[in-house]
């Protein structure tokens, strides 16, 4: 009979951690990595606007609509993890409301390059617009990346 018990808490303790796991554990892991995504799009899509630089309409629109597709994604992700507010706390996401706040920033973003009708115009836009809501974004979501990136691999935050 104490088999029989210890295979059954043995079923028990497995079937509870399977659902914690896919509840919890996977949800957090994606949520980080749409983190990383957004890191990502803000360090690529970083040299638009920089001076003497040539940007094709096509690849601000391109920029513009990943913008809005990581801001849905990552709107969606909080919805996705069961009791955000305290598993945020839990594993060090970022707050609700920082990620409804940077959601909000990247589809300015998002509005402010797919309105674009000349490249020449993102060189002002997104140094004196979308550079402070790129860098809010990065302190709301918590990563660290520096504000700018020159394409030579100098930073030109320490130039």
């Amino acid at each position: 009979m104490s088999i029989f018990f210890t295979i059954l808490a043995g079923v028990i303790t497995f079937v509870i951690g399977q659902i914690i796991l896919r509840i919890y554990i996977e949800p957090v892991q994606n949520f980080r990595a749409l983190v990383g995504e957004t890191s990502a799009a803000l360090i690529n899509y970083g040299v638009l606007g920089k001076k003497d630089k040539e940007q094709s309409i096509a690849l601000i629109h391109g920029a513009s609509q990943e913008f809005r597709l990581i801001a849905s994604k990552l709107e969606s992700g909080t919805y996705l993890i069961p009791n955000y507010s305290r598993v945020s706390k839990f594993f060090g996401l970022p707050s609700e409301a920082d990620v409804y706040e940077s959601v909000s920033y990247l589809i300015d973003i998002s509005n402010s390059l797919g309105n674009l009708t000349e490249p020449r115009a993102t060189n002002i836009l997104y140094e004196h617009y979308n550079a402070i809501k790129a860098e809010k974004v990065r302190q709301l979501l918590k990563i660290n990346v520096p504000t700018f990136f020159d394409p030579d691999g100098i930073d030109s935050s320490k130039a």
